[in-house]
């Protein structure tokens, strides 16, 4: 009659976890739970044989193991594409309103401020509208904390970029003179323009803070 070995059939018990398909860094971390549960059962007064067994019956099968780490792993490579199409929305919506405030600032604020109407000013307006719209469901979009940063680092940048606009320019010039400065309602309009996705950010991030101090009422 063959001895139980319990060092053996822990070897292949893991060499059943490796043919399944299970890799060896959450394989290694099962092997501890395992032989947890079975020191957690022989102190209960069971057998090693009686022990193991109830320790590779909770943990479960190889199939069933294979089968939760496929979940988990598709849940973490969803959130990574997640996160990465929410941080590419952040730069690519940026990229819109800089290009749709400092287009309007090339249209009507070159050399001296004229305002013309042409297909060139309604692209620009419509790269406003589309990267503010854009900036409002990213706003409100959950996000991981790499995420953040990268809308932190945008907002920033079109805060700074506000600030620079607001001073009134320079007159005179050597090639382009000028003669008045802009408006000063044109250039509080492209900082606002600027401004508005930080205000989004913050009343987001805002709105998390406060979520989790929300008492729940119960009947």
């Amino acid at each position: 009659m063959n001895m139980f070995n319990l060092e053996q059939e822990v070897l292949e018990w893991r060499q059943q976890m490796l043919t399944a398909g299970i890799r060896s860094l959450p394989l290694d971390e099962l092997e501890q739970h395992l032989r947890e549960e079975i020191e957690h059962h022989r102190r209960a007064g069971h057998s090693e044989v009686e022990a193991f067994a109830m320790a590779v019956q909770k943990i479960g099968s190889a199939s069933a193991l294979k089968n939760e780490f496929k979940k988990v792993d598709a849940g973490r490579f969803a959130r990574f594409f997640r996160a990465t199409g929410l941080a590419a929305g952040w730069l690519a919506a940026g990229w819109f309103l800089a290009c749709g405030v400092h287009g309007l600032e090339f249209l009507w604020n070159f050399g001296n401020f004229s305002i013309q109407w042409n297909g060139y000013v309604g692209v620009s307006l419509l790269y406003l509208s589309v990267a503010q719209i854009s900036f409002w469901f990213l706003a409100k979009a959950r996000r991981h904390w790499t995420v953040g940063i990268v809308a932190f680092v945008v907002c920033s940048s079109l805060m700074v970029d506000a600030f620079s606009l607001l001073p009134p320019e320079p007159l005179g010039g050597h090639i382009w003179v000028r003669y008045t400065p802009s408006p000063w309602w044109f250039r509080d309009g492209c900082a606002l323009w600027l401004t508005v996705p930080g205000f989004f950010f913050a009343w987001r991030q805002w709105q998390m803070r406060k979520q989790p101090e929300n008492p729940v009422h119960t009947n």
